[in-house]
């Protein structure tokens, strides 16, 4: 079963009340929440644990489910990261950027030797949770495209790397905005890939807003079909339309894509 979500990103302005919020996603149509931001090495494992457990209880209470969350990765395993998502309930932890991991900067994607480096750290940390019923994922944005000096690409030696174990949560829209071919790394990818975000844009490359899921140039229907079946789409945005609200962009998005999974699923 591929569940409808939304990356709360999304709806970051509305973060403070989970609560109110969460209802309106479920009566917007969506399954599914992605929290982002958690493991931060400037908050205590009080407070992260404290937050986990609010942000748990509200998908709860709205009928939601948390299968992964955006979150800093310790270079090794730690009992407050293992702890703080056993509270939130997730599967997959996944890292959004190479300096969401300790000790590790985006500018290893400029070197084939540091990229290296990292794919190792992901991979032992993810041997290392396992047993704690974790997977550690990687979302990509546009910039894991850079070309090496050998001509290779970062995102290719980045995946080449990671053990078999780590995840690939595709972003159909910003793999698109770096001129990349999504379909083709869903194909190739889809062994890996557990979960997909879908936004999009007219044209792909405009970063003034986003607009719902289908009404641009990303290729979504592809994606899903290339890297089909997964755990869940997760919409998300980080502008709405002009005359827009978060919420519109969520409810349109999420009814074409359970139109979307429909068709695919005959």
């Amino acid at each position: 079963m591929t569940r409808i979500g939304v990356q709360l990103w999304t709806v970051r302005d509305q973060l403070t009340d989970v609560g109110p919020l969460f209802e309106e996603l479920a009566e917007a149509g969506v399954e599914a929440v992605e929290p982002y931001g958690l493991g931060s090495p400037d908050t205590d494992a009080a407070t992260r644990i404290a937050r986990a457990k609010e942000i748990r209880r509200a998908a709860d209470d709205a009928g939601l489910v948390i299968l992964s969350t955006h979150t800093r990765l310790p270079a090794r395993r730690t009992n407050e990261f293992v702890d703080e998502m056993r509270e939130l309930g997730v599967t997959y932890a996944i890292s959004s950027a190479p300096e969401h991991t300790f000790g590790f900067e985006r500018e290893l994607l400029l070197s084939a030797d540091r990229i290296k480096e990292y794919a190792e750290t992901l991979t032992a940390l993810a041997d290392a949770v396992e047993a704690d019923g974790l997977r550690i994922g990687y979302h990509n944005h546009a910039w894991e495209w850079s070309v090496l000096d050998d001509g290779a690409l970062s995102y290719d030696v980045l995946w080449e790397n990671l053990g078999p174990k780590i995840v690939t949560e595709l972003d159909v829209m910003w793999a698109t905005f770096a001129g990349q071919d999504a379909v083709a790394i869903a194909e190739r990818l889809q062994d890996r890939i557990r979960l997909l975000h879908v936004g999009d844009a007219l044209p792909i490359t405009n970063t003034d807003f986003q607009l719902p899921a289908g009404s641009g140039e990303a290729p979504i229907t592809a994606a899903l079909a290339a890297a089909a079946p997964v755990d869940a789409v997760f919409i998300e945005a980080t502008t709405p339309p002009p005359g827009s609200s978060a919420i519109d962009l969520v409810r349109d998005s999420a009814a074409w894509l359970r139109t979307a999974l429909a068709e695919y699923a005959r």
